[in-house]
């Protein structure tokens, strides 16, 4: 996962990243019929709920207590209409691909990398070049030359060997039969088409929306706002499922609800208790969490 800190940047200058914002949006704008065809195909078989109306009405109660879930619900009286979903380490497993791919692109230049990576966790691929350079200099490529091939690595990578994580495509499912869904991702955009394309979820979204597009990232809610606005649907309308902590302070300052899905080791953040409903895994979101707050 890529999370930014919060200062403005200049757009992202990476192989496959041609296309302007407003070239990208143009070709976004119709609606894919297979997501609209899959709605409808679920209406069929459930109870009517609406979709055209965010009006307040009384605060839900999640009534989901099972031990499976580490989190609550927190009623805020408002109807969902649509849900933004991260992509990194939510619906792809590509944290470890990340890793591999700093690793061997840093290490041809001579840099040697902690096995962690922590100290550049939460930042732009652009950021952990310059991270790097400061303190390992090296001579020949430029930073954009090293971004651009950290971003084709990752790629490769998630081509080779990256997977969906537990409950993603469920997720995905459950999610849309309640309204549209936009990726609203830290991720470049040429990076997030080639991983959707990989794993045939490009139709699935009705608006992909990039933070290298908008002047702060997560957790400036920037991203979040920016896909509610593609959709055309009020920020307080609006779902976001994430799996990190400055995902749940961009979503929440959006004034959007929030599922969250921490990594074990990051459970503990306080971030994660602004949270609507904290999961182990997406394996164990709920319709019915959904339809109490969707209907």
């Amino acid at each position: 996962m890529r999370w930014p800190t919060i200062r403005p940047r200049e757009r992202a200058t990476h192989a496959g990243a041609t296309l302007s914002t407003a070239a990208r949006s143009a070709s976004r704008s119709s609606v894919p019929s297979s997501s609209a065809q899959r709605r409808a195909a679920v209406a069929t078989r459930a109870p009517t709920r609406s979709h055209t109306s965010s009006t307040s009405r009384g605060p839900s109660r999640c009534t989901l207590t099972g031990s499976r879930y580490i989190g609550v619900c927190k009623g805020l009286g408002v109807t969902l209409r649509a849900t933004l979903f991260d992509m990194d380490g939510l619906l792809i497993d590509s944290e470890v691909l990340w890793h591999r791919a700093e690793h061997e692109v840093f290490g041809r230049l001579g840099v040697v990398l902690p096995a962690d990576l922590r100290a550049t966790k939460g930042m732009f691929v652009e950021e952990v070049v310059a991270y790097w350079r400061a303190r390992q200099p090296w001579s020949g490529p430029s930073d954009a030359a090293v971004v651009a091939e950290l971003l084709e690595r990752v790629g490769d990578l998630v081509e080779g060997e990256g997977r969906l994580l537990p409950g993603a495509l469920r997720a995905l499912d459950l999610a849309e039969a309640c309204g549209p869904l936009a990726l609203a991702s830290s991720t470049p955009t040429a990076l997030i088409e080639r991983c959707l394309d990989h794993f045939g979820l490009r139709g699935r979204f009705e608006a992909i929306h990039s933070a290298e597009d908008e002047p702060y990232g997560k957790p400036h809610p920037g991203v979040f706002l920016s896909a509610a606005a593609a959709l055309g649907v009020e920020p307080t309308a609006c779902l976001v499922v994430e799996d990190s902590a400055a995902g749940v302070l961009a979503g929440k300052a959006g004034r959007m609800t929030v599922v969250a899905v921490p990594v074990a080791e990051d459970r503990g953040a306080p971030a994660y208790a602004l949270a609507d409903l904290v999961l182990a895994s997406l394996d164990e979101l709920e319709a019915a969490w959904l339809d109490a707050r969707f209907a």
